[in-house]
């Protein structure tokens, strides 16, 4: 009896334990307070985002294609804050010093309001779990 209760209690501590997973991001459009990027600029610079959960902690790098470095270039921020709506397959993922959030949603698409005037929505895909 020992035995099965201590079964019963690992399995419930596994089950629970942090698990990682990484989202990979691809900027599909883009708007500014200028209007919305052009497919060439998005091409040029690849916009993306990359999205780590491991240890019950987000990190999200944001990349983009540097002309002086001659290569995509990423910032990585822990996420300040994490909210998952209990109703829906949503979470919004805050970094407060930065002004900036990723909304994910339930079909693997994004939003991020990079808090400096521009929006970019696209599609995630898992590349590690």
């Amino acid at each position: 009896m020992f035995k099965i209760i201590l079964l019963f209690i690992s399995s419930i501590l596994i089950s629970s334990m942090s698990f990682g997973e990484t989202l990979e991001c691809k900027v599909s459009s883009k708007f500014s307070d200028k209007g919305e990027y052009s497919k060439e600029n998005l091409l040029k610079y690849k916009p993306s985002l990359k999205i780590e959960f491991t240890n019950d902690q987000y990190y999200v790098s944001r990349c983009s294609f540097e002309t002086v470095a001659n290569k995509v270039i990423c910032d990585k921020h822990k996420m300040d804050k994490v909210v998952v709506d209990s109703y829906n397959p949503y979470k919004k993922l805050y970094h407060f010093s930065s002004q900036f959030d990723v909304q994910l949603f339930g079909n693997n698409s994004f939003i991020e309001n990079n808090g400096r005037k521009s929006i970019s929505y696209g599609k995630c895909k898992i590349t590690k779990y």
